[in-house]
C-alpha cells in the first residue's frame, strides 16, 4: 500500500473491510488508537460543561429521567407517524412534515426548547461546540416494531465503528424489560489493552475470511460483533446490559462501546426521538 493511500485512510472514517484491502490488523488498531487519542484531546480542550459529559466519558452511557417538564400531547403527535426504524423524508424531526407538528404545538411549543437542550447535552458529551447540520439531518421520529426471534442483526452485541459515535433516544413512554430496551455494556467505551487484543483478533479473522456466521454481515463491515463469553473475558457482565426506562427519559450512548437492541417477548412498537452524530474526520482535534 502506498504512503499516500495510507494517509488517506487515516484521514477518513471508512470502516468497511472491503474498502481497506491491504490493511493488516495492527493498522486497524492504530486507527482506533489515533481516534481515541483525538477524542481525549478534544475533551481536554473543550472541558466538561455538564455532569452528563463526565459520566458519558466514564461509562459510555448517560440516562436522564424526567427530562421534559410537560409531555402533554407528545405521544399522540408521535403516533401520527408511520412505523419506521430509520430516518426518511416523512419522519425527520427538522424536516418539513415533522417540523410542522411542533410548530402547531400551541402551548407545547416548549418541545422545541427540549430539542435544543438535547442538542446542547449531546454536543457536550461529544466534546464539540457545534455539529448542528448533522443533528438536524439525523434526528427523527423512530417508531420501531420489534418482534421476538426475528433474526435482527442489531440484537447481536456490537460496536458501531472504530471511533466515538454519539447516539441518543428520548423515550416518551415506559420501555420495560419485555419491550426490547436499549442494551449497553457500561465502560466498554474505554479502549483498554483487552479491547484492543479482541479487536486485533476480529480483524485478523476478517482479513483471513474466517468469520463466525453468528457475527452477521455487519462484522465484516467493521461493526464488530461480540459474544457473551468474550465480554466475560474482558471483565464485563453480559447480564447487566439492559436499560429499561420510565417515560420521559433521555438516553445518550457512545456506540464505540458495545450495545444492542433488546429482545422482546411479544411484538411491540418502541417509540422515540432518535438521532446520531458521527464525525466525518475522527482524527481531527
Amino acid at each position: 500500500m502506498k504512503m499516500k493511500d495510507l494517509e488517506s485512510i487515516f484521514t477518513s472514517n471508512i470502516k468497511s473491510a472491503d474498502k481497506l484491502q491491504g490493511f493488516v490488523p495492527e493498522m486497524h488498531i492504530e486507527r482506533a488508537e489515533r481516534a481515541y487519542e483525538a477524542q481525549l484531546q478534544r475533551r481536554e480542550k473543550y472541558g466538561y460543561k455538564t455532569t452528563y459529559s463526565r459520566e458519558f466519558d466514564e461509562r459510555g452511557i448517560v440516562v436522564i429521567p424526567n427530562f421534559m417538564s410537560d409531555l402533554t400531547g407528545f405521544v399522540e403527535e408521535i403516533e401520527k407517524f408511520p412505523i419506521a426504524e430509520n430516518k426518511n423524508e416523512q419522519n425527520l424531526l427538522f424536516g418539513e412534515i415533522a417540523a410542522s407538528m411542533w410548530r402547531c404545538g400551541g402551548e407545547n411549543n416548549s418541545h422545541l426548547e427540549t430539542f435544543k437542550r438535547i442538542y446542547d447535552i449531546v454536543m457536550d458529551c461529544h466534546a464539540l461546540s457545534t455539529l448542528e447540520p448533522q443533528f438536524r439531518q439525523n434526528t427523527f421520529i423512530q417508531r420501531l416494531q420489534n418482534s421476538p426471534d426475528n433474526n435482527d442483526v442489531q440484537k447481536v452485541m456490537h460496536m458501531d465503528t472504530f471511533f466515538i459515535t454519539v447516539k441518543f433516544w428520548f423515550f416518551p413512554q415506559d420501555v420495560a424489560i419485555d419491550d426490547g430496551p436499549f442494551c449497553y455494556v457500561p465502560k466498554s467505551n474505554i479502549l483498554t489493552d483487552k479491547r484492543k487484543d479482541w479487536m486485533r483478533r476480529q480483524w485478523t479473522d476478517i482479513i483471513d475470511g474466517n468469520i463466525d456466521p453468528r457475527r452477521t454481515y455487519g462484522h465484516a463491515e467493521g461493526s464488530l460483533r461480540i459474544f457473551d463469553e468474550e465480554l466475560i473475558e474482558m471483565g464485563f457482565d453480559p447480564e447487566a446490559t439492559a436499560h429499561p426506562v420510565k417515560a420521559n427519559t433521555l438516553v445518550i450512548a457512545n456506540t464505540f462501546g458495545f450495545h444492542a437492541r433488546g429482545e422482546v417477548s411479544n411484538t411491540v412498537i418502541r417509540q422515540a426521538i432518535h438521532g446520531s452524530i458521527r464525525l466525518l474526520q475522527p482524527f481531527d482535534v
